[in-house]
């Protein structure tokens, strides 16, 4: 009886340590992944506050200009956050939230905590930053290390922020948007 049980705990050896570092890799690519989305969240939040802080007081070209060059300044994987560049001076219609946008005018309604895309006066700049899988290769997805072993080499990430500016003088507050 005992001769049939011999090299069992091989077996098991073999079958936990591939666990363990199936577990281990899975763990790694979750914390890199955090770490990241916690630069993209630090990038839309750096670029909202930046257009929120001139846009009571700049035009439109302005403001998005300069939020798009103070998202450049941060990056996230080593790479530049990317705000879409060619929708830049785009926002067609007042009234409207365009999807394909990155930096977005508009005005933030405090007792109901929304934002509204409007050209009309605007006072907060929503600013989302995007890392995914798509038409623009200058944001890609975030890379996984041992993602592929489990057929999965990248993970999509997107952060938002809207900056508001509710004073006079300019000065603005970051409101993160909830949605």
């Amino acid at each position: 009886k005992h001769a049939r049980y011999r090299g069992i705990a091989l077996v098991w050896t073999a079958i936990f340590l591939t666990l363990m570092i199936l577990l281990m890799g899975l763990s790694l690519d979750t914390g890199k992944v955090a770490y990241n989305v916690h630069q993209l969240q630090n990038a839309a939040d750096a670029a909202a506050l930046a257009g929120a802080r001139i846009v009571k007081v700049e035009p439109p070209d302005v403001t998005r200009l300069q939020t798009h060059v103070i998202g450049l300044l941060n990056a996230a994987e080593g790479l530049p956050v990317w705000l879409r560049y060619q929708d830049l001076f785009v926002q067609p219609e007042p009234f409207r939230d365009e999807t394909n946008l990155d930096i977005i005018l508009g005005r933030w309604i405090s007792h109901l905590r929304q934002f509204f895309p409007t050209l009309d006066t605007p006072d907060a700049v929503k600013v989302i930053v995007r890392r995914a899988d798509g038409p623009t290769t200058d944001a890609p997805a975030l890379t996984l290390v041992f993602g592929p072993i489990a057929g999965v080499s990248t993970a999509n990430a997107s952060r938002m922020a809207v900056g508001w500016n509710n004073a006079i003088s300019g000065a603005g507050l970051i409101v993160l948007d909830t949605d």
